[in-house]
């Protein structure tokens, strides 16, 4: 059968413009200009005889044609990149793209990355910090790491470990304000909420962990909250009052003294950190080295 001789780079241009709906960012993936795609557009619609965008101010639309082209396009460059990375994928330096959650990186993984970047050189690993899904045909993710009871349908993943909560605060709070022996002592301390835990725990953080404590002849919902756990943890470095804090992410500042956790009773946040990936990435030798080093370091 003869083969057309299909515009490559055409394709790949519009590939990556409609994966991201933005000339400017599918120039920023494939280091050209958007004038380089914009170009590149024109000649694919001119060999589809097909319109593939309609422009609208501040906006990138496909067109019915685009939006059948789009997955095929998707699915088939994926299979030659696997095709390739076959051959010459463990030669020379790889490039290896993580998504992680912002405080996952900054608390838990940014410390360690010293030990994996000494045992793999060969790697040149790349940390994106994000909580949204990671679409793996339409992104250049090779695996992620989240925190959630999801079973991730569709995926492999390898569970990393439980996360738990206990109060956290500053050891210069405890000198300032007494001692922290009894649960009935947080009266006299400044409650900070962090608000992503009611996600997991399906109520306010401190609620449930008076609750689960025995102990709720107290006003739970005083103090200030934070969208954000790393934001609500460095409050309560500063000074600021008592967060709920995830033991596992604050290991170093509990390690150096920045916090101090008086309390024995740990409550499971209710769900797991995991490694999650395609099942078509597991020949991917880079993706089973980050593997082996994550569950080594846990």
């Amino acid at each position: 059968m003869t083969r057309r001789n299909y515009p490559l780079t055409a394709l790949r241009s519009f590939e990556a413009a409609a994966r991201h709906l933005s000339f400017v960012k599918a120039a920023e993936e494939l280091h050209v200009t958007p004038g380089a795609i914009s170009q590149q557009i024109k000649t694919l619609e001119e060999y589809l005889d097909a319109q593939l965008f309609e422009r609208q101010p501040n906006k990138l639309l496909l067109t019915d044609t685009a939006k059948r082209l789009l997955p095929r396009l998707s699915d088939g460059f994926l299979q030659l990149d696997q095709a390739i990375e076959q051959i010459v994928g463990d030669e020379g330096r790889e490039e290896l793209s993580i998504s992680a959650a912002p405080m996952f990186t900054a608390k838990w993984l940014s410390p360690r990355l010293e030990k994996f970047n000494s045992a793999y050189s060969n790697i040149n690993l790349h940390i994106s910090s994000s909580l949204r899904i990671v679409d793996f045909h339409r992104e250049s993710v090779d695996a992620a790491i989240r925190f959630s009871p999801n079973d991730y349908p569709g995926l492999k993943k390898i569970e990393l470990f439980e996360e738990h909560i206990t109060p956290m605060c500053s050891p210069s709070l405890i000198k300032e304000k007494g001692k922290l022996e009894k649960i009935e002592d947080l009266k006299s301390f400044t409650l900070i909420h962090d608000d992503s835990i009611e996600t997991f725990l399906g109520k306010p953080g401190w609620q449930f962990w008076f609750e689960q404590s025995g102990y709720t002849d107290i006003n739970f919902d005083l103090g200030p909250h934070f969208s954000e756990p790393d934001h609500a943890v460095q409050s309560a470095i500063d000074g600021a009052g008592i967060v709920l804090g995830r033991i596992s992410l604050s290991e170093d500042d509990l390690a150096t003294n920045r916090l101090v956790a008086p309390y024995a009773q740990r409550i499971p946040l209710g769900g797991r950190y995991t490694l999650v990936y395609p099942e078509s990435y597991a020949h991917r030798k880079k993706i089973k080295y980050f593997q082996e080093w994550l569950l080594g370091e846990i």
